[in-house]
Formats: C-alpha cells, sequence, structure tokens
C-alpha cells in the first residue's frame, strides 16, 4: 500500500458529478478510490477512477497521485499499448479528483456493452477463465506491452504495479491499466506494487518494470503463480507447443 494511504475499509459512496457522463454501477474499488462505469453525453462508454482525498491520511500521497496521472494523460496517447486517459478533473474543495479513460472490452460480449451485467476483460480474467494461454499467444502480448512499456519510459514515468489484473483488452489489444501508481522515475521513492510481481530491488525504475512484465508473462504461459518460478507446469510435456514455450520460457 502507498505510504499514508488509508488502511480503512470505506463505505459506498454515491457517486460524485462528473462533467459530461452518467457514472452508471461501481465495477471496481481499492484503497485509493473506486472506478465507476459511465456514460457520456455521446452515449459512449467509459471508465471512470475517482480517488478521494479521505482515503488518504496524509495530503502528500494524494497529491503525487494527481500529478502522476497528469503527466500520464499527455503520454497515453504515445502508444496504442497504454490505456488512454480522455480527461482528468478536480471534485469541490480538492476533496477528490477524476479521470476518464477508454473501457475494456466486457469478458463475455466483448465489444457490446451491456451496464447491469458488464465485466471487464483483464489478462488476469483471460488465465482465470483458460488456465494457460498459448506460448504464441503470450509472445505477441509481451511484445505489444514491451513497446508500451518503453514509451512509458521514454516520457520518463515508471508504472510500478505492472500484474495480470492491471492489463485489459480494448478491441481485442491487450493494454497497460490501472495507472494509479505510475510516477516520474526521478521522484519514485516510495515501495509499492503487489509482491511476486515487484522486483526484488523495489519498484520505481525501468528494470523494475520490465521485471514485473516477465512474471506477467510467466503467470499467462504457465497458468502457475508467480511465486512458483521457475517451475513448470507438467502439462507442458504433452502439449504440441512444448518447443514454444521452451523458447518463451
Amino acid at each position: 500500500m502507498e505510504p499514508g494511504a488509508s488502511n480503512d475499509r470505506q463505505p459506498p459512496r454515491e457517486p460524485p458529478p462528473v462533467d459530461g457522463y452518467t457514472l452508471l454501477r461501481r465495477i471496481g474499488s481499492g484503497g485509493y478510490g473506486e472506478v465507476w462505469l459511465a456514460k457520456s453525453v455521446t452515449e459512449a462508454y467509459r471508465a471512470v477512477k475517482v480517488v478521494y482525498r479521505s482515503n488518504f491520511s496524509e495530503e502528500h500521497p494524494f497529491k503525487r497521485e494527481l500529478k502522476g496521472i497528469r503527466l500520464f494523460e499527455r503520454t497515453s496517447s504515445s502508444h496504442e499499448g497504454l490505456v488512454s486517459v480522455r480527461h482528468v478533473g478536480i471534485g469541490e474543495q480538492e476533496s477528490y479528483f477524476y479521470y476518464v479513460m477508454e473501457l475494456a472490452d466486457d469478458q463475455e460480449s466483448i465489444q457490446e456493452i451491456k451496464p447491469k451485467t458488464y465485466s471487464p476483460r483483464t489478462l488476469m480474467s483471460d488465465i482465470q477463465r483458460r488456465h494457460r494461454l498459448p506460448a504464441s499467444e503470450c509472445v505477441k502480448i509481451g511484445l505489444d506491452l514491451s513497446k508500451a512499456l518503453a514509451a512509458l519510459h521514454k516520457a520518463g514515468l515508471v508504472h510500478r504495479d505492472i500484474k495480470p489484473a492491471n492489463i485489459i483488452f480494448v478491441n481485442g489489444a491487450p493494454k497497460l491499466a490501472d495507472i494509479g501508481l505510475v510516477a516520474d522515475m526521478k521522484e519514485s521513492i516510495s515501495r509499492v506494487g503487489t509482491e511476486g510481481f515487484m522486483a526484488p530491488e523495489g519498484p520505481g525504475s525501468e528494470p523494475a518494470d520490465v521485471y514485473s512484465l516477465g512474471k506477467v508473462l510467466y503467470e499467462a504461459s504457465t497458468g502457475m503463480d508467480r511465486k512458483a518460478y521457475p517451475g513448470w507446469p507438467d502439462s507442458v510435456a504433452e502439449v504440441a507447443e512444448r518447443e514454444e514455450f521452451v523458447e518463451l520460457n
């Protein structure tokens, strides 16, 4: 958890006002805020993340996260493998900020969004549904995401929390998402991230992001927990793609 973030579980809140959007249903929540399925005045579906100042025991990490989102907004359009941030706004008396993003595909109906049943398609949901992905598919995902990561690093930013749950699919293409921990690599000093995906030396550098992506590909290609690395699944010896898996590994 980010230093300064509150550990208290926040009760459900009423959706805050977001200009140009109607917030339909909360589809995710965490220590920093909530993610809502939203509909624009043009009837386009988007994801809106709301981060509340009251979720932080100190002001500094709240301000730092807002700064990171502002920096990412300028970079998000530089590569198709980065989730696109369409707008960043600040609530009344800076009690919260929000950002509007493109929406992930639906797990079941793909591009058709049904608000009552919508559930975002992530790499985690794919792994849970299919157990493990073919090596050739993992290579394609790895190439796409490594190029997106290169674009992020070129802009002087680091992601700090790359994991299957933070990789979404939009029109079938993988994208780095859940950008709440994105930071300027020159200022990234706090130890945040997810156990098992975090590099031994800690997050906040280009190599640390690459390490996390490697662990993501390990889980996707083996169907095993990242903590089991470098173990192999017994089933690999029996599948036709064994040579591709060995090369990927």
